[in-house]
């Protein structure tokens, strides 16, 4: 009987690793999983429907799905397609959690949330007994478990694929570790505002932007592992034009920072914008770069939409701006290059850059976009001129030598 199960487990694995169907069909079925298992939760803890907590709760699944590709991948030894099909098609018994809670208590007095913690004590105790003393709230029987069912099935799946009971352990125990320490979130993020001395706001969206950077920088290490090393070998092009536009946005910054002090200050929201931007700025010069190349299209489009609804949730007012930027270097890219010499536009085209860059800059510390005065705006645009044709000629000196040679 035992030698059954465990030969349809492993059956049943390999052949969803195996399905050959576009990845899209995955993603779209990771979406539907997701969106029945947000219903039953919400009958399930009788809550009624938020777009907030939409949003949130799936930032968190996100979050999971993701942690549990990277660290099958990292155990088992399969590629990280194999893990993805494996990882979104098993997600399906997220549903169990909810199902038994409904089976059990019909929706009454349960509710699935963030552990109640309080102590470092109280959070050895809960890491020991599975969510702590309460069954009714926090980590619920349903969720209980879903928990002990995935710990033993990553268990089984790796020492499957490796037949090595030390790699199967230590994958099940940080599988385990990493569900704990998403349930923990909110007294973790406490414990790093206190030390900080930092103060929440009344619209605080410290937890949905946390969970946003793990899941962006988390969705970017799979993306590295699934092209086998092909994305660091791509050319990424010249890098001193990006550096240019991130100095224009830093001065923007500065000059906000000064003219608007009480605009922008440090809190538990922004403290992640830095890794959030970070982010967006390489994704974007990553995604742009893939349309240039024309490979992998449609996940060049989908990094450019990401990082706009990345910069909606940041700073909704730098979506204009934004957008402006990538409007420029499309037309100067892909239109008016092909018609005009490249060195002479890129004297008028740069500095319209820097000049988007740097009012990108200025919004993000708070200051308006029409608050930078013309003189500002002006000596901007000139500086950046004369250097972008320094740097055009001195480019173009090379190839002038190799002419004029025999």
């Amino acid at each position: 009987m035992i030698q059954r199960l465990w030969t349809t487990f492993q059956h049943t694995g390999e052949r969803i690793e195996n399905w050959n169907l576009p990845f899209h069909r995955f993603l779209v079925l990771f979406a539907g999983l997701l969106t029945i298992r947000l219903v039953l939760e919400f009958f399930s803890n009788q809550r009624l429907f938020q777009f907030s907590d939409v949003i949130h709760i799936g930032l968190w699944f996100c979050f999971v799905v993701l942690a549990f590709m990277a660290l099958l991948q990292a155990f088992s030894g399969q590629t990280m397609l194999r893990t993805a099909r494996l990882v979104i098609t098993c997600y399906v018994f997220s549903w169990s959690a909810p199902l038994i809670d409904l089976m059990l208590f019909q929706g009454n007095g349960v509710r699935m949330n963030y552990l109640a913690i309080a102590s470092p004590e109280q959070m050895a105790f809960a890491y020991l007994t599975i969510g702590g003393p309460s069954i009714m709230r926090g980590a619920t029987i349903g969720i209980r478990i879903e928990i002990v069912c995935l710990v033993l099935a990553c268990f089984a799946y790796v020492f499957g694929r490796t037949r090595s009971v030390l790699r199967a352990g230590l994958a099940a125990w940080l599988i385990y570790t990493m569900l704990f320490m998403t349930g923990t979130i909110p007294y973790l993020l406490t414990m790093l505002v206190s030390s900080l001395g930092l103060q929440y706001r009344p619209d605080d969206q410290s937890t949905v932007l946390l969970l946003l950077s793990l899941d962006l920088w988390l969705l970017a290490w799979c993306w590295f592992r699934f092209r086998r090393g092909e994305a660091t070998r791509m050319d990424l092009g010249p890098m001193l034009p990006v550096a240019g536009l991130l100095l224009a946005a830093t001065v923007g910054a500065v000059m906000a920072a000064r003219a608007y002090p009480d605009n922008r200050t440090l809190d538990p929201s922004t403290l992640f914008w830095p890794f959030l931007i970070t982010w967006i700025i390489a994704a974007g010069w990553y995604g742009w770069r893939l349309l240039e190349a024309r490979i992998h299209g449609s996940v060049g489009t989908a990094i450019w939409i990401l990082s706009l609804g990345t910069i909606g949730l940041i700073e909704p007012r730098l979506l204009l701006g934004v957008q402006l930027l990538f409007s420029l270097v499309w037309i100067w890219r892909a239109l008016l290059a092909q018609a005009l010499p490249a060195s002479s536009f890129a004297v008028l085209a740069y500095p319209l850059l820097v000049i988007t860059s740097t009012l990108l800059g200025y919004q993000l510390m708070g200051g308006p976009m029409i608050g930078l005065d013309r003189w500002s705006l002006s000596g901007l645009f000139g500086v950046s001129a004369v250097l972008t044709l320094i740097h055009v000629r001195r480019s173009a000196l090379p190839h002038r030598q190799d002419k004029a040679r025999p």
